[in-house]
């Protein structure tokens, strides 16, 4: 769970503007799920997937992380590697 920024274990923000912006509390609802992507040079990759959005859905943030602690996590480390390796082959 996060913690508001106001509270001692979360250091303050760095302008007044964000102070402002803070207080509005525009984000609305999260949405979440896990999808699965199947990379052609490494194979299946799974990301748990976090919809951010203001309350008049006009501005959307998506956020793709691999579950900590999963395979997918080494997958992506492989993924460094080979990645600039097969950057030049065409995907189908």
């Amino acid at each position: 769970m996060s913690q508001r920024w106001d509270t001692p274990a979360v250091a303050e923000p760095a302008s007044e503007e964000f102070t402002a912006l803070w207080a509005e509390h525009e984000v609305a609802v999260r949405r979440d799920s896990r999808v699965r992507v199947l990379h052609p040079a490494v194979g299946p990759i799974e990301f748990d997937y976090e919809l951010l959005q203001t309350q008049s859905a006009d501005q959307r943030l998506r956020l793709f992380t691999p579950p900590p602690g999963s395979r997918s996590v080494d997958t992506l480390d492989l993924l460094r590697v080979v990645g600039p390796e097969t950057a030049h082959r065409r995907h189908r």
